[in-house]
């Protein structure tokens, strides 16, 4: 996980056991009295250990706006011989990745809050929205073809916006052939199509 705002701020590479160049190994003492801003319970917190080993990785990375910052990382992964740095720093930010891509789904099915008054009702709508998400990377999937690596480029909501913007045509020639196939075809009744 990333090291919160307020830790960050008192960190230093001088505190802990130095392991690496950017890597320290530090012991995390639990507070004597259980923090108000806690969901833990009472039984929760009592069964946390007194201490706890961490691994702390400091390195630079680039924001979403191209500025250089410093960010650090805390792990329970204390072996750097095992698990490099670099490979724990490229894992969170794949998963910060998926985060952003999650809420950017959330937000683009309108899944942030549903607005519904029984839980069968609550697991149909996901059912749907799922279904929904489901259609709309199969096409992305198609688009994407055998390059792979072109996957992460397509965005969720840029293709559901060009799905929609071609939905009308799919609807007038639905409606032309429905037309058509009214006038070119005489009126049969069912029961003589059965032999």
């Amino acid at each position: 996980m990333r090291l919160h705002q307020m830790r960050e701020k008192g960190f230093t590479l001088r505190k802990g056991k130095r392991i690496g160049k950017n890597e320290r190994l530090v012991t995390w003492i639990k507070p004597a009295h259980k923090p108000k801003s806690t969901e833990l319970s009472d039984d929760e917190w009592d069964q946390l250990p007194a201490t706890m080993e961490m691994r702390m990785i400091s390195f630079w990375h680039e924001d979403r706006d191209g500025a250089k910052k410093k960010m650090v990382l805390a792990t329970t992964l204390l072996d750097n011989d095992t698990f490099d740095w670099i490979e724990l720093g490229e894992l969170y930010a794949t998963r910060w990745d998926i985060e952003l891509r999650l809420r950017d789904v959330k937000t683009t099915l309108g899944m942030e809050a549903l607005n519904v008054k029984t839980p069968d009702m609550a697991g149909k709508s996901l059912a749907m929205a799922l279904l929904g998400f489901n259609l709309v990377k199969a096409i992305c999937g198609r688009s994407v073809g055998h390059h792979p690596e072109k996957w992460k480029l397509i965005s969720f909501k840029g293709a559901l916006d060009a799905i929609k913007g071609v939905q009308s045509l799919f609807s007038m020639t639905a409606t032309k052939t429905k037309k058509s196939r009214a006038v070119s075809r005489p009126a049969v009744p069912v029961w003589s199509l059965v032999s």
